[in-house]
């Protein structure tokens, strides 16, 4: 199914300051973002889908490059501390807590990448535009090729591989392979 959103950018000159997203069905996301000495160090988000919510992230930074980003919502917390090589982040260890109604449950879970040296047309150079259209990934310069997960309950290695026009992917195939389960399957976009 295919799903529509329209989406409205707010700038004080050339910084984004809020954006929000507006689907179909009343849904909506809207992000305000703070920055301090031209770094974007904090987003708040609101979020509507049956009722109202928030999530605050802050970003941290060491040698101009993102290092930490934390996230909560009260129920839930996560840390997310990136390792970067070049322009790339090649490994992300993410802390998560979730506590609800005295239920308490913990993760902690490693990412893995190897890239390719093409360039990442899904790359957002903004921050701000990158968190708030899918995260992490948005961030490389390059196109992942293989990720690796690990954690306490599980494990696995997802191998991308792709068709390229001049610099830029126009295809990928996606391989997953459980080290759990082995389990396997090709997804292809």
């Amino acid at each position: 199914s295919v799903q529509q959103y329209d989406v409205a950018y707010v700038y004080d000159g050339d910084v984004l300051k809020e954006l929000r997203v507006e689907y179909a069905d009343d849904e909506y996301y809207n992000y305000s973002f703070t920055y301090t000495n031209g770094l974007l160090t904090a987003i708040y988000e609101t979020y509507m889908y049956e009722v109202e919510g928030w999530n605050m992230t802050t970003l941290t930074y060491s040698d101009g490059k993102i290092h930490e980003i934390t996230e909560g919502d009260g129920t839930h917390t996560s840390r997310s501390v990136l390792t970067w090589e070049g322009d790339n982040v090649i490994r992300n260890e993410e802390y998560y807590r979730y506590s609800y109604d005295g239920y308490v449950t913990e993760s902690n879970t490693i990412y893995d990448y190897t890239y390719d040296d093409k360039k990442n047309p899904m790359r957002f150079e903004d921050p701000a535009i990158a968190f708030a259209f899918g995260g992490i990934y948005r961030l490389s310069a390059n196109n992942v090729t293989e990720m690796t997960i690990s954690r306490q309950d599980y494990s696995g290695t997802h191998s991308y591989t792709y068709t390229y026009e001049d610099d830029y992917p126009v295809k990928r195939v996606e391989e997953y392979i459980s080290i759990n389960t082995g389990a396997n399957a090709n997804i292809t976009n």
